[in-house]
């Protein structure tokens, strides 16, 4: 993977992180949701920061392969 493939994954991790914030805060914050649309936060936090995880462990490899 190249340094301009790696600098994309970066901006792509900094956009989940802030949508993953987003969904946290919505499912802390929803006082007169039900409680489905505040499961429905929680999970779409928790896949963002899946996917964050795997992003990042993607570069990390990438890093260390080019070692």
């Amino acid at each position: 993977m190249n340094e301009a493939a790696i600098a994309k994954l970066v901006l792509l991790v900094s956009y989940l992180s802030t949508q993953a914030e987003n969904s946290r805060l919505v499912g802390h914050n929803y006082r007169q949701g039900t409680d489905q649309t505040r499961a429905y936060a929680m999970g779409r936090e928790d896949g963002l920061q899946t996917a964050i995880s795997l992003i990042n462990e993607i570069i990390g490899k990438t890093k260390t392969a080019k070692r």
